[in-house]
């Protein structure tokens, strides 16, 4: 209960302070240059899907180099079915879901705890490379100290997903699971094409990001780095924000805040909000177009 009500006090905070800034910048909203365009919009979600999609068939990857087989139809049931768990508050009915789901199917339990360990290890680094190259790029609020800490950060993390290294962090999070540990299989070179593949998952949603602000509001070619950056790094910072699920209004909190040095201060926070309901959207979607047929596995 105490958890429950330190996450609902963060997020109505969080979005009280969103809330009253824009109603103080109402005012000054240049409505003039606001134009919607349906097409760019539609983009922006083929876009996100396709981050979707690839996700799946990483995690499917991840599961073939772990010696289990699954076919890519039910790699995107399995994903879809339990992907609405992360807005339950906790990080662990994500997992749990897809581990349930996972076993419906003939998956090891163990095997699929740890690729979603290696693909939570994996997204956080990927995440991190992109933002450093992308924001290196747009350089809007980087120091020269931030970029040398960035890129010691990407190094050590690209060091961490050594086998040797991996399987030990691996084996720690069974224990705490209490299963046995695991003989690791993974080789380096098959963990950094998995990275590679996830840089391009979160290039895509980054791409699609910027296309949802460009489908209502003008911004300039030269912020297309930027927004990737943005998007991700409001992303790993909501990931790591225990108490709030799915990063509920802190990745808001961190969006609006880093828009602000791209757009007006009252068009960052709309962007913020309307990127949470443009996921949710298209999750909800996500998992409509498999809930039917995953109703075969779960009644089994």
């Amino acid at each position: 209960m105490v958890k429950k009500l330190a996450a609902f006090l963060i997020i109505a905070v969080i979005f009280f302070f969103m809330g009253r800034v824009l109603y103080q910048n109402w005012k000054v909203i240049p409505f003039y240059e606001i134009r919607f365009n349906y097409a760019l919009l539609i983009l922006s979600f083929l876009l996100l899907f396709l981050g979707f999609f690839g996700g799946c068939f990483i995690w499917k990857l991840t599961l073939r180099y772990l010696g289990e087989s699954i076919s890519y139809r039910n790699s995107l049931e399995v994903i879809a079915g339990s992907m609405l768990g992360k807005y339950v508050p906790g990080k662990v009915w994500f997992t749990l879901g897809r581990v349930y789901l996972g076993g419906k199917i003939g998956l090891s339990e163990k095997k699929v705890v740890v690729s979603i360990v290696v693909e939570m290890i994996l997204m956080f680094l990927s995440c991190l490379l992109i933002s450093l190259i992308s924001l290196g790029f747009s350089m809007k609020f980087y120091s020269e100290t931030q970029i040398y800490i960035a890129i010691f950060a990407a190094i050590i993390g690209i060091v961490v997903i050594h086998p040797n290294i991996l399987g030990r962090m691996i084996n720690f999070v069974l224990l705490r699971f209490k299963k046995r540990p695991i003989k690791f299989e993974l080789r380096y070179i098959e963990t950094l094409g998995l990275l590679g593949l996830w840089c391009l998952v979160w290039s895509l949603m980054g791409t699609g990001f910027y296309f949802l602000i460009l489908s209502f509001y003008p911004i300039d070619l030269s912020s297309f780095p930027g927004m990737i950056g943005t998007y991700t790094i409001a992303w790993i910072i909501g990931f790591l924000s225990i108490i709030t699920p799915a990063g509920l209004g802190v990745r808001e909190g961190v969006l609006s805040y880093l828009l602000n040095f791209y757009l007006p201060v009252s068009i960052g926070i709309i962007v913020s909000l309307l990127a949470r309901v443009w996921v949710t959207i298209a999750e909800l979607i996500f998992f409509a177009i498999f809930a039917k047929s995953l109703k075969k596995h779960v009644l089994r």
